[in-house]
């Protein structure tokens, strides 16, 4: 049994191809009865990813301030703030870029179909915690016992490890392709899959171009505005950036990503501290692609999309959920539902189509995430070295004062 979900995690892309295939051949073949089946199943899973999913965000939130004690408390507390208004920043680029890109190319046809489709029966689990509660809860509660180690510590810090294996590996996972299969089903019964699926074609080739500008130009400036310097920086991640890509895990790129760093920045100090925690928590491509995607679906659906004030309360916990991330594929999604689902009125077809399209992307997605946490540690580099420059600066004008009193 271990060695089948250990199978299943190693080709999850594979096998989540092979149930959409599958689940399009069975929306062929099956009764109208069978399919309304498949449907409610779908939606039960829903329910349970949803009622498991603040056990989840509290146990990943605490793992990551937990393991933030590495370190200098200085060193950390930058890289934090740093890895945080980078996140918001790119979910506010995903947001503008959504209004130039997406509006035009995308028509509410969805919003005008007919629903041919009903489940067969609904359950629906009780909401026992809400979400940010217990994001809050595990942030809080990783900080304060980080300050000094402590047996109760180390306990929370083995019973949340091997409850998120058990919720995340051996629980929601396999159950993901079957919640998205369902949802295929339904969408290609009401007869707009091939229509959806044409457009965002077109917009994941969009999104591929705004990652691209996107890290150019932050390269190109964390270089000095020199194209040399930007074209080195960037030759010395792109291995890194191909495991990030090949094993859409960020984790399987570190120790390249790491060579990559400390070539970039001459062994700076921020490299080993800061990059093996900026690696799960700071995901650019996460960030400019789940917004812009987001803002897609809403209007596909129908939706009106949220205004300034709206997105920015959604950006927040947006951001703040980076910290609950799970290192797994689809992970960067699976939190970011209950968020979707509250702050923008995702419904659950929403919330299945978007992981499906996050899955597929993932390559991706993952690929940015790793050349962005190479960015990082170039912007990181520079902040220590106006911070070092300053304090020659401060010793040299105090040689001065001291030799004119002299």
């Amino acid at each position: 049994m271990r060695n089948l979900f250990s199978l299943f995690h190693k080709h999850f892309f594979v096998c989540l191809i092979i149930s959409l295939i599958l689940s399009l051949g069975l929306s062929y073949c099956l009764t109208p009865h069978a399919l309304s089946n498949l449907l409610a199943i779908s939606i039960l899973i829903k329910e349970i990813i949803m009622f498991m999913m603040p056990l989840l965000i509290m146990g990943c939130a605490f793992q990551c301030m937990y393991h933030l004690k590495r370190g200098g408390i200085l060193m950390i507390c930058v890289g934090v703030v740093t890895i945080c208004l980078s996140n918001a920043l790119s979910a506010w680029i995903g947001y503008g870029v959504s209004h130039i890109v997406s509006t035009p190319a995308l028509q509410q046809a969805y919003a005008e179909q007919t629903t041919l489709l009903l489940p067969a029966f609904s359950l629906v689990l009780p909401k026992w915690l809400a979400n940010e509660w217990a994001l809050m809860t595990g942030l809080l509660l990783g900080m304060l016992l980080s300050i000094k180690p402590s047996m109760l510590g180390a306990q929370l810090d083995n019973l949340s490890k091997s409850g998120i294996h058990l919720i995340l590996n051996r629980i929601l996972m396999p159950l993901l392709p079957i919640f998205i299969s369902g949802y295929f089903i339904k969408m290609h019964q009401d007869g707009v899959l091939s229509t959806i699926f044409y457009t965002y074609a077109k917009l994941a080739l969009m999104m591929m171009g705004i990652y691209l500008l996107y890290l150019f130009f932050t390269y190109y400036l964390t270089s000095g505005l020199r194209l040399k310097k930007t074209y080195i920086h960037i030759k010395n991640v792109l291995p890194a950036a191909w495991v990030g890509f090949s094993a859409m895990s960020s984790l399987a790129a570190l120790p390249l990503n790491l060579q990559a760093a400390q070539k970039n920045t001459q062994d700076s100090k921020w490299v080993g501290g800061i990059l093996p925690i900026s690696t799960n928590i700071h995901l650019v491509g996460d960030s400019i692609g789940i917004p812009f995607l987001a803002m897609a679906l809403l209007i596909t659906y129908g939706h009106p999309l949220p205004d300034l004030y709206h997105y920015f309360i959604f950006s927040c916990f947006f951001v703040l959920s980076k910290f609950s991330v799970a290192a797994v594929p689809g992970g960067g999604i699976l939190v970011m539902l209950p968020i979707l689902m509250q702050y923008l009125g995702f419904n659950a077809e929403m919330c299945a189509f978007i992981t499906a399209l996050y899955v597929l992307l993932d390559p991706i997605i993952t690929c940015v995430n790793v050349l962005g946490n190479g960015m990082l540690m170039l912007v990181l580099d520079k902040f220590h070295y106006l911070k070092e420059s300053r304090k020659i600066n401060e010793k040299f004008k105090a040689k001065q004062r001291l030799a004119r009193l002299a």
